[in-house]
């Protein structure tokens, strides 16, 4: 449930920025063009970075990289709000998408240590990604409007530090490795 609960804000970050760049480029002077290459920065980075991630998670455990990515990306997320510019906007953003490829493996890493074979289930850590997606819109548009795009970035950003805070505190210790690993014998296949 907990990691549930992160991947739907991870989505939400992720998505904002598609509902905030009418109101940012009109602010900053950034045109449609430029507007995509901010899109492409996040997922450029985001693709580098997946398997990075995956290896880190599996050297320094899954906790550590949990939170560190949560940690960072909030940072920025709330650093989106504060950039006068079409170049610090591409920075934060690429490191944005650095940021949240760690998250995955981490998160996939949590789960195969947290929960025996049988019970396992990523399908429903996976599918709060598109609820996290689906309700960004529904979410941003009003707080944009309300307060206005840089704000609405720091809002959401002080959601992901307390989820960090959270998964620190209440994510559980793994289970033994006996318990997390499938016997060969058993093994299906």
């Amino acid at each position: 449930a907990l990691l549930m609960g992160v991947y739907v804000i991870d989505y939400i970050d992720r998505v904002m920025i598609g509902v905030a760049l009418p109101f940012l480029g009109a602010d900053l002077g950034i045109d449609k063009t430029q507007q995509g290459l901010v899109v492409s920065a996040f997922a450029i980075a985001y693709m580098a970075f997946q398997v990075p991630g995956g290896l880190l998670a599996d050297r320094f455990g899954a906790r550590p990289l949990l939170v560190i990515s949560l940690v960072a990306w909030s940072v920025f997320t709330a650093l989106t709000g504060l950039v006068g510019g079409l170049v610090a906007l591409l920075a934060v953003r690429a490191l944005f998408g650095l940021a949240q490829a760690l998250f995955p493996g981490a998160s996939f890493k949590a789960l195969a240590e947290r929960t025996p074979p049988g019970i396992r289930s990523a399908g429903l850590m996976l599918a709060s990604n598109s609820l996290g997606a689906g309700i960004a819109p529904l979410l941003v548009a009003p707080i944009i409007v309300a307060i206005g795009w840089r704000h609405t970035f720091w809002v959401v950003a002080l959601g992901g530090v307390v989820l960090g805070v959270l998964m620190w505190r209440l994510l559980p210790a793994p289970l033994p490795r006996e318990v997390t690993e499938l016997d060969a014998a058993a093994a299906p296949g």
